[in-house]
């Protein structure tokens, strides 16, 4: 199943991405959407074509594949093997900055194993529940500053 992601403006116009035909600019953006939260997936080419072009006839399997190993050697795309089962990842993901940044505020638990090349589980993301609770945290330890003032012991 796919998931709601954001394309962001600097997708279109960016250096690396223009490089690419539009198909597989098309595959990029299918493939973001088919990524977990963690933006990984199962690295396999024939769910990736039932599940991104269920009833384009002219996208083969052999294709999507070509077009990955294409991202992979830009380091848009990271492949790895957990159990001998092939899995891509964006290794970039949670980059400020990067033309495929996403900030999952509610993400769901892993999906996909991590990788063991980059380690994505190790880094730590940006999420708006974080920030919220940090500002509660910041609001409870000013309201105890104020009540020991008020209040001294």
């Amino acid at each position: 199943m796919a998931n709601a992601r954001v394309i962001r403006q600097n997708f279109f116009n960016n250096p690396l991405v223009s490089k690419f035909e539009p198909m597989e600019r098309y595959l990029l953006i299918g493939l973001t959407c088919a990524a977990d939260d963690f933006g990984r997936l199962w690295g396999n080419c024939e769910n990736l074509k039932s599940t991104l072009f269920p009833i384009d006839k002219n996208i083969t399997s052999d294709w999507i594949s070509k077009s990955i190993d294409l991202f992979i050697k830009q380091k848009i795309i990271c492949e790895y093997a957990v159990d001998e089962v092939t899995y891509y990842h964006f290794p970039k993901w949670f980059d400020k900055g990067w033309f495929l940044k996403q900030r999952v505020d509610h993400p769901r638990e892993f999906g996909s194993p991590d990788c063991p090349i980059c380690q994505t589980e190790v880094k730590k993301r940006e999420s708006s529940r974080a920030i919220k609770d940090n500002r509660i945290k910041e609001k409870e330890i000013k309201e105890n500053v104020i009540e020991r003032i008020s209040f001294p012991t």
